[in-house]
């Protein structure tokens, strides 16, 4: 009966493992603050190296409702979908995105899009961090 029971804990705990691999990194953007924005720029690594990835961008409305973008990238393009709470807004799918550096900010764009977005989107605007600006 030990032998069972340590080997249920065992099976239980590798399998909560293997499902914290799939949790996506968050980037929240809540009245002008971003939290977790370097994600960006690491996704955009990943993308860059053809290596799977996910993200979901969450920012607030004026009546403060969720909307969550999910940036899903499948090593070859990048499924896009917008919702809020469990309503899909829109669905689309990129080939590419890149960061723009400008002189105070960051933007994250999506290109090469179709679908209820086509052609090049601009998903968010974030100022630079210290750490960006000494770079």
């Amino acid at each position: 009966m030990k032998k069972l029971s340590l080997f249920g804990m065992f099976l239980l705990i590798l399998l909560a493992g293997c499902q914290f691999e799939n949790i996506p990194d968050v980037i929240e953007h809540q009245g002008g603050n971003f939290e977790n924005d370097e994600y960006f720029g690491a996704f955009i690594k990943n993308i860059e190296a053809g290596i799977s990835d996910q993200v979901d961008y969450v920012r607030y409305g004026e009546e403060g409702e969720e909307i969550v973008t999910k940036l899903r990238f499948n090593g070859s393009e990048i499924h896009v979908g917008t919702y809020v709470g469990w309503r899909t807004i829109e669905k689309f799918t990129c080939l590419s995105a890149e960061q723009q550096g400008f002189e105070e900010s960051i933007s994250f764009l999506l290109k090469d899009c179709s679908g209820d977005i086509t052609g090049h989107l601009e998903l968010a605007s974030y100022p630079l961090s210290s750490e960006e600006e000494n770079q």
